[in-house]
C-alpha cells in the first residue's frame, strides 16, 4: 500500500477494506469534503461518533475494538487527541500529508501510523454505517493484537517524524 502511495500520481490517497464492511459509495462523499474544506488534510470514516453504526461485530471484537482504542489514547495522546476511531480502516488523506515521512505501519493500523507521523493540520471524521463481512474472514488474530502493542509501544516511545519516504 505504501508504495502504491509513493507510486501514485493523484493528490488524495485513500484505505478502504476489500471485504466490504466500509461502503464505497461513502468514498465521494469524503473527496467533496476535500474540494470544500480545503484545510482539512485527512478525512476518517468513524464507527465512533454520531450517526455511525457498526453491524456483525461480535460483542468479543466489540471489546478489542475500544481496548484498542483504549490504550491508543493512553500511549498517544497528543498524535489522537479529538480523534474517535484513530484506528478505522477507512480515510482518505492529501498526499502531502506523507510526502517526506518515512512511515513503517506494523499490521493493518495504517491510520495510526499517520496520525503519529504525518504532516497535517485537520482531521476531520464522518459517520457510517459499518457492514458485517460480505467476504472472507477477519485476519486478526493474536499475532496481530501483540504486533498492534508493540507498534503502541514503539510509536509512543520511539517516534521521530524521520525523513526518509
Amino acid at each position: 500500500m505504501l508504495a502504491g502511495w509513493l507510486d501514485s500520481k493523484g493528490d488524495v490517497l485513500g484505505v478502504i477494506d476489500a471485504d466490504l464492511q466500509h461502503p464505497p459509495d461513502l468514498i465521494l462523499k469524503m473527496l467533496r469534503i476535500f474540494d470544500s474544506n480545503p484545510e482539512k488534510d485527512i478525512v476518517i470514516a468513524s464507527r465512533r461518533i454520531k450517526g455511525s453504526q457498526a453491524y456483525g461485530l461480535t460483542p468479543y471484537r466489540q471489546l478489542v475494538s475500544s481496548l484498542g482504542t483504549f490504550l491508543t489514547r493512553i500511549f498517544l495522546l497528543n498524535a489522537v487527541k479529538g480523534i474517535c476511531d484513530p484506528l478505522s480502516g477507512f480515510f482518505i488523506l492529501r498526499k502531502e500529508v506523507i510526502l517526506g515521512v518515512s512511515l513503517k505501519p506494523l499490521g493493518y493500523k495504517i491510520l495510526l501510523e499517520v496520525l503519529v507521523r504525518g504532516k497535517y493540520n485537520a482531521v476531520l471524521e464522518i459517520p457510517y454505517v459499518f457492514r458485517s463481512r460480505k467476504g472472507g474472514k477477519s485476519k486478526v488474530g493474536p499475532k496481530q493484537y501483540l504486533l498492534y502493542l508493540y507498534h503502541l509501544i514503539k510509536l509512543r516511545f520511539f517516534r521521530i517524524r524521520d525523513k526518509g519516504v
